[in-house]
């Protein structure tokens, strides 16, 4: 019970992580070089629209995981301390040899509520972690766009390059 526990501290986290990847991205593209109108540079128009889908991405991630995410953590978490409550009135039942029938219906009632909220926290989880992958394949394009044969001698781009790196690895961590 103790790494269920847990699950309460790693959902703030990761909503937080969520949030930060976010914060990271808009400083990437908000660099000068995203923000100018280059002509004959197609790909930094196509690295800047990539960011924008990762952008997206990212605030789809974030609206999930303090949505659906956050009430399915919360009912998780309910559930949880009533599962712990009926097996601590079991033991007493039991401790005190009384008739066990009506607090092990109790108990298979809270059992099943928990499994049931720990299969939708399952779930919650699936969405904002399609819409991670979905920016990381974005951040990546853009990452691609950068480095291309006709945008590599660039040094410009050299900081943008640092940043979408840095982005990358905050993706794959969360």
């Amino acid at each position: 019970l103790t790494l269920t526990g847990a699950i309460r501290a790693d959902v703030v986290a990761y909503q937080d992580a969520i949030v930060a990847a976010r914060t990271q991205l808009t400083a990437a593209r908000d660099r000068q070089v995203f923000k100018l109108d280059l002509v004959g540079i197609g790909d930094v128009s196509s690295a800047r629209t990539s960011l924008n889908a990762a952008d997206t991405a990212l605030a789809n991630a974030d609206a999930y995981a303090k949505g659906a995410l956050a009430t399915a953590a919360a009912d998780h978490a309910a559930t949880l301390d009533a599962l712990l409550v009926s097996v601590n009135a079991f033991d007493a039942v039991i401790a005190s040899s009384a008739d066990t029938t009506t607090i092990s219906s109790q108990f298979q009632t809270a059992q099943a509520s928990y499994q049931t909220a720990a299969s939708r926290l399952g779930s919650a989880l699936d969405a904002p972690n399609t819409q991670l992958a979905t920016a990381q394949t974005s951040v990546t394009a853009a990452q691609t766009s950068l480095t291309s044969l006709s945008s590599r001698p660039d040094v410009a781009l050299d900081p943008s390059r640092v940043d979408l790196a840095a982005l990358q690895t905050a993706l794959t961590n969360d």
